[in-house]
């Protein structure tokens, strides 16, 4: 079709730009920037030639073209699609044009990003005022009041790649009250309705609520006083929006937040409102955390809203809190804890979402509706940033709870978070009462503090045991918590005597589940007959026994399968008590194997290396050692430059955090086999090992001696040789570490 419209790029708008350049930053921001792309102006919605809309938006680097209604009305999405901002002005206190309304379904849905070649929702601001016809033509320098106007045609043009949006209702009122409720609905995607009051008292009481990078010289100075400085209010609206600014002498206050100039709290009808990323809202009565975080692309985010009285005390159970997404996120669903989404005991509601792909910043935002009638809101900031993301997974055994430093994993509510390549994440661990913190497995181990270093997806898990209650109690713990099927586990028990007097004539029973296999049992004090009952004798006020069983998981135990052991206390002075324990079938993982090794016991990634899984891994515990909870695993993440630099052959091998071998006449014995399809020289090929996140990568040097398995230095490679398949295999000796080792 042919458009009628003028494009703004000749003599007078470059002179307006320069005119502005030295104007437009008066807290010492750039005045001017790169051009960001395209925008269009409603030619009938501004006032002047160029408009005040007109100079800023050239200003800011925008081409700017400008056309009638009817063009406007007979636009199509993709002639809005090709532009980073629409602006409908100011008319010097005039009428909304008619094409507004009636094309608001074609460019609501671009400015949405579900149409006209968009993806992805621009920024937009609702202005219920006439700025143009208030500010007697300064909108530059600091305290104007047209800030409003310069400073919110650069929100909504600040997405270059998507179409936002600057409307400003000018002097719209009741009569217009159709036109401004069709077009906001429009560009809307939240839950809830607008609502328009068209009539709202004509005095300057209002008040600024939030907060945005782009508002930086926005004040209440800026916007009250102006012997009728509102002319549409929205007693309510969806709930993508926040109200940046309120009147507050309306007869209803249905919106209330905090202004971020003075920290006092202000209640009215929202009449400037925006939506989309970086908007800072506060309240009194409901907080959000953590206020600000950054994220890589395509993990989950947690904030926490509480819901409190004035000053903080005392806290709110049972209040109903939504949350909403605005920004590279836009409409992302979460899941609560409580599931409710309502205020726990400590007001507490936290919310979880995943990312998506793309980088950039999100607003969520906590709201609810007061007992007065009025919205309460709180917003926290996302910053997404692209590549490498690494996942760090938590799981917890017994009752407690564990907390990450950065934040991020808040366990058993939030789980899994992503942090950046390279992150160093400490883990806190907290009993819940009546339990006792008993140690960390996986990419941590012991009961010391545990840091973990995110060169690579990490997953660490935290056990609880119970406390005794009463004067006997049997507690047990399961190394590791979680086997593949047909792998060991070891299972302990504690039998304690926390009463003032001996039980006497004590045993312990033993009943196991199906689907596993007894292997061997040993108890600290007394003996067993078998794999059923265990004669203890007297234990003394305040004394413990331990019991440990070693079972092997059947083969063909489904994943997921709770294998629990239970053991029975009796004994003369005491009723019988029992306690359970044991693992968790681990769901399997290509390239991954998880058991508890014992001595002279071998584990392994795969029976034979193949085209398809070209790198396999075994690990034999030395015959002098009690065994160790082992996770071994093969993978591709960071193979690019892990060895010296450049690209390894084959994968990287990964052997968790294990203890108690100390001997290097009995190491630790790891075969490392690579499919002959793996390029490289061969047993000629170095070896590269990181002995412990984060460290240095080194070639790992030949032993000593090559004629006995003796670990010096450790570790060192023992033999390599070419199988009869024309496979590599190496065989390194290892003592207690937390090593990665990789081949070129």
């Amino acid at each position: 079709m042919a458009l009628n419209f003028r494009t703004r790029a000749t003599s007078g708008a470059a002179v307006a730009a320069i005119v502005l350049a030295g104007l437009f930053a008066p807290t010492g921001q750039p005045a001017a920037q790169a051009a960001v792309g395209k925008a269009l102006i409603h030619a009938d919605s501004v006032t002047g030639a160029p408009s005040q809309e007109e100079q800023i938006a050239t200003a800011l680097g925008f081409e700017v073209t400008v056309v009638d209604d009817a063009t406007w009305a007979e636009s199509t999405a993709t002639d809005f699609g090709q532009y980073d901002l629409l602006i409908v002005g100011d008319p010097n206190c005039g009428s909304i044009p008619p094409a507004i309304a009636t094309s608001a379904s074609v460019f609501g849905p671009v400015v949405l990003g579900t149409a006209g070649g968009r993806t992805q929702a621009g920024n937009r601001i609702v202005v219920g005022t006439d700025p143009v016809f208030h500010d007697d033509g300064d909108f530059t320098s600091l305290g104007a009041r047209g800030t409003i106007i310069r400073e919110g045609i650069a929100y909504a043009g600040s997405q270059p790649g998507r179409t936002g949006m600057y409307y400003s209702t000018s002097c719209g009122g009741t009569s217009q009250d159709a036109e401004i409720l069709t077009t906001l609905g429009a560009i809307s995607a939240g839950e809830g309705s607008w609502t328009h009051d068209g009539d709202p008292p004509c005095g300057g009481a209002v008040s600024l609520i939030a907060a945005n990078p782009s508002f930086a010289d926005l004040s209440t100075a800026s916007l009250e006083g102006w012997g009728c400085s509102v002319h549409d209010a929205y007693p309510t609206f969806p709930s993508d929006w926040s109200a940046l600014a309120v009147a507050t002498d309306t007869a209803t206050t249905p919106t209330c937040g905090v202004d971020p100039a003075t920290e006092l709290e202000a209640c009215g009808e929202a009449y400037i409102l925006i939506a989309g990323s970086s908007i800072v809202v506060n309240s009194l009565v409901i907080s959000v955390s953590p206020l600000d975080a950054t994220n890589p692309v395509a993990t989950t985010h947690t904030v926490t809203a509480n819901v409190h009285a004035v000053g903080g005390t005392p806290v709110v159970a049972g209040q109903l809190v939504d949350f909403d997404v605005t920004g590279i996120n836009a409409g992302a669903v979460g899941t609560c804890v409580p599931v409710s989404c309502e205020s726990d005991a400590a007001g507490d509601v936290a919310f979880t979402y995943l990312g998506g792909a793309a980088a950039g910043d999100d607003t969520i935002k906590a709201s609810f509706t007061d007992t007065g009638g009025s919205l309460q809101t709180a917003t926290a900031q996302k910053h997404w940033t692209a590549g490498g993301a690494r996942t760090l997974s938590v799981d917890v055994v017994g009752s407690g709870s564990v907390e990450s430093d950065p934040a991020g994993i808040s366990c058993p509510e939030g789980c899994v978070a992503g942090f950046a390549d390279g992150s160093i994440v400490a883990l806190i661990a907290s009993p819940a009462p009546g339990f006792a913190f008993a140690g960390w497995f996986g990419d941590c181990t012991g009961e010391a503090a545990c840091s973990v270093t995110l060169d690579a997806d990490r997953a660490v898990t935290a056990t609880f045991i119970e406390l005794p209650t009463g004067d006997v109690s049997v507690t047990g713990e399961t190394i590791p918590p979680s086997v593949d099927a047909n792998h060991h586990a070891l299972v302990r028990f504690f039998l304690a005597n926390a009463g003032a007097s001996a039980v006497t004539n004590a045993s312990a029973s033993v009943v196991l589940p199906v689907g596993v296999t007894p292997v061997s049992i040993a108890i600290s004090q007394g003996g067993c007959a078998g794999f059923t009952t265990c004669a203890i004798g007297t234990i003394a006020p305040g004394a413990s026994i331990t019991l440990e069983i070693v079972v092997l998981v059947g083969e063909d135990v489904p994943p997921s399968t709770s294998l629990g052991i239970v053991v029975t206390l009796s004994g003369s002075e005491i009723e019988p008590t029992a306690g359970e324990a044991g693992p968790v079938v681990a769901e399997p993982i290509p390239g991954q194997v998880t058991g508890f090794v014992l001595p002279r016991e071998t584990i392994s990634t795969g029976d034979r290396a193949t085209p398809a899984n070209n790198t396999i891994a075994s690990l034999r515990m030395p015959s002098k050692s009690v065994g160790a909870p082992i996770v071994l695993r093969t993978e591709t993440e960071g193979v690019e430059t892990f060895c010296g630099g450049e690209l390894c052959d084959g994968k990287i091998v990964f052997v968790s955090p294990f203890e108690g071998v100390d001997n290097p006449r009995s190491p630790v014995r790891i075969k490392l086999t690579w499919d002959k399809s793996v390029r490289g020289r061969g047993t000629k090929s170095k070896i590269y090992v990181q002995k412990a996140p984060g460290g240095p990568v080194t070639v790992v040097p030949e032993c000593d001696r090559t004629d006995k398995h003796i670990a010096i230095p450790s570790p060192c490679i023992h033999d390599k040789d070419t199988l009869d398949n024309g496979d590599i295999e190496f065989e390194i000796l290892l003592l207690s570490g937390d090593p990665r080792f990789a081949r070129r």
